[in-house]
């Protein structure tokens, strides 16, 4: 048995290529075309037991054979390792408009949702001519609130969880890996999921907060930023 240790993520340099590590596989996912096709490559998230996480692209050559053994590392994985489920480098509410215009597609926000409306899909056309399934909502952190859009699969499994699971209220989510939109708004990208009362410190602590009398009065006060829409975006709303 070999008695080397493992590289943590933090080590790995190009200078070599014979490295050793154990991680967790956290997230998989595709690309997909204009068409909504999807490629035959896809990505993959990985984190070690310090937390550090790192993507990997694998390309269509290897597609296969790859994502086989990925399927069958993880089944063992989730008995065997000590490396947490996942890890979140939360985003304030405020500083999302930072990195609004920036290309960062690994944003983690808390908020809880809010359901002063009914929360349901809503089947669309696109400019291509091809169906979209929408569900639009708002979260809130106490101070302000942010708008968050979910577009086809990742719609219809939250409306589908937010309806079917019993769920202590109100609903804390966690969005991770999303996008952050010109107007403050979010929105998946191919590696988002979400979390609804995850059993994370968190959750526990904004559950504390909402113990507080004071709490609900900033939430039914928080300020939402306008959003700019152009006229067609009006029309399908």
């Amino acid at each position: 048995m070999s008695s080397r240790k493992y590289d943590d993520l933090l080590t790995l340099k190009q200078a070599r290529s014979d490295w050793k590590i154990k991680v967790r596989v956290i997230r998989t996912w595709r690309g997909a075309t204009k068409t909504g096709e999807s490629y035959k490559s896809f990505n993959v998230m990985l984190m070690d037991h310090q937390e550090t996480k790192i993507h990997v692209f694998v390309p269509a050559k290897c597609a296969d054979a790859l994502e086989n053994k990925l399927r069958d590392i993880r089944e063992v994985e989730e008995r065997t390792t000590t490396i947490p489920n996942e890890s979140f480098d939360f985003y304030d509410h405020t500083d999302l408009d930072t990195i609004k215009n920036l290309n960062v597609y690994l944003t983690d926000v808390i908020g809880i949702i809010q359901r002063n409306e009914d929360i349901t899909l809503k089947d669309l056309v696109n400019s291509l001519g091809q169906k979209n399934l929408r569900t639009k909502f708002s979260i809130t952190n106490g101070s302000s609130n942010v708008k968050v859009t979910f577009w086809d699969a990742l719609a219809k499994s939250f409306v589908q969880q937010l309806k079917l699971q019993p769920l202590e209220d109100p609903v804390i989510i966690i969005i991770t890996s999303c996008k952050v939109g010109n107007e403050v708004d979010l929105s998946n990208a191919g590696a988002t999921t979400f979390y609804l009362n995850y059993q994370h410190h968190s959750v526990a602590e904004m559950r504390k907060m909402l113990a507080n009398p004071n709490f609900h009065k900033q939430i039914q006060n928080a300020k939402m930023k306008p959003q700019l829409l152009k006229i067609g975006e009006i029309k399908k709303n």
